[in-house]
């Protein structure tokens, strides 16, 4: 596969966050696939996602930090829940972030059930990101939003505890991060 200059800088920045990790004893990190174009032909992008993941997982061992890959449908050619679950058990060094709310929006986005496309990535789950996710355009105009107790999915947004249920009953040990931007930052 053609090594594009950002694709490389892509890997050199996350050789460096693993090593500043490993110096700081952390636990995992967190990182997505990372794209220089849209890639629309599958087979391509299945051919880089699965290099990215062999090379994530050849760094996460060297630097002794557990890596895992936020699932996203940032491409064409590889963007569902499928392509993902195959991925991590190709890679089996390699854990899958859930990112539930842009989870919600990629499955609303391409037409398909997001709890579906949850219960298919919950045995590779090693991490979550949990926050109010409505639609596209809440979520452009506002960002990640807080969860709170007066949201409920009747208003058309995620339901967090729904989304929650496969991956707890999979993954019991599955860490939980909460995720929000503060309005302007």
């Amino acid at each position: 596969l053609a090594e594009s200059p950002r694709r490389a800088a892509s890997f050199a920045a996350l050789e460096a966050t693993l090593a500043g990790a490993a110096r700081l004893g952390a636990e995992y990190v967190v990182t997505h696939l990372n794209w220089t174009e849209d890639v629309a032909d599958r087979g391509r992008a299945e051919a880089l996602a699965h290099d990215a993941a062999a090379r994530i997982a050849g760094l996460a061992r060297r630097h002794g930090v557990p890596v895992h890959v936020e699932v996203g449908g940032y491409t064409g050619g590889f963007h569902e829940a499928a392509q993902f679950a195959a991925l991590a058990r190709a890679h089996p060094g390699l854990g899958l972030c859930l990112d539930v709310g842009h989870l919600w929006l990629i499955a609303a986005a391409r037409g398909r059930p997001a709890y579906r496309d949850i219960e298919t990535l919950a045995p590779h789950a090693r991490s979550l990101h949990l926050w109010a996710a409505r639609d596209l355009a809440t979520y452009r105009a506002h960002g990640h939003l807080p969860l709170a107790p007066d949201l409920s999915p009747a208003d058309g947004g995620l339901d967090v505890r729904r989304a929650l249920e496969p991956v707890r009953a999979a993954r019991p040990d599955c860490a939980v991060i909460f995720e929000s931007a503060w309005p302007g930052a």
